[in-house]
Parts: C-alpha cells; sequence; structure tokens
C-alpha cells in the first residue's frame, strides 16, 4: 500500500521523520487499509499533490465507513461528499450533497426585511 501512495522507501522509518506530504500520503494508505466504521479527516487534502488528491478521493469514495471530513479545499468537498452539515445561529442544519447542495439550502430568495 505504501508503494501505491509513493512511500515504499519509507516503510522502515519512524512516523515522526515523515514530511507533512509523507505523513498525509501514508494516511491514505491507512484510509485505504482500514476497516475502521468512522473516519476523521482534518484537511486531508493539506500537503498533497493532485494525484493523490485523486487517490484520496478514490479512497473516500470506496470506504464503507462514515467520513466527517473538515475541508477548505471545495473540488474534494463536491466530489466525495453525500451530506454537508452547516452551522448557524445554534442549529445544526442538513444538506445533500456537497458544496452545491448547501449552497442551494441555504440562498435566501427573498429579501430580509429584519424584525
Amino acid at each position: 500500500l505504501l508503494a501505491l501512495v509513493g512511500l515504499a522507501e519509507a516503510f522502515d522509518r519512524a512516523p515522526e521523520s515523515l514530511s507533512s506530504g509523507e505523513r498525509a500520503r501514508a494516511g491514505i494508505a491507512l484510509l485505504t487499509a482500514s476497516e475502521a466504521d468512522l473516519f476523521l479527516l482534518d484537511e486531508p487534502s493539506e500537503y498533497l499533490d493532485v494525484t493523490m488528491i485523486g487517490r484520496l478521493e478514490s479512497a473516500l469514495q470506496d470506504t464503507a465507513g462514515a467520513v466527517v471530513l473538515v475541508s477548505h479545499d471545495a473540488a474534494l468537498i463536491e466530489t466525495v461528499a453525500t451530506r454537508t452539515l452547516g452551522l448557524a445561529d445554534g442549529q445544526v442544519r442538513e444538506y445533500r450533497g456537497g458544496l452545491a447542495g448547501f449552497y442551494a439550502g441555504t440562498l435566501r430568495l427573498e429579501p430580509d426585511l429584519g424584525p
């Protein structure tokens, strides 16, 4: 699996010796091999090149587990999200799909006239 993410030579290295990008790629390998029910990912595409982001997207789409993803990468969210949660005014709202579903659900169709 490490070879798939370009880390075959890092097999014998201690995790703390890996760069941020290498750690992110190792995370993709772990995601691919894991049978966990839940993944919590914070900015998983950070430090990844386009090829590795594609592998991350594939791994996320192929996992049977639930994924909670926090990211500023709009393309990643749009590609992998089936539901998006938004927080506003102390309430959580659920939207179908990625950012397109979120933006469609949050756009106001009438002006806010105030109280």
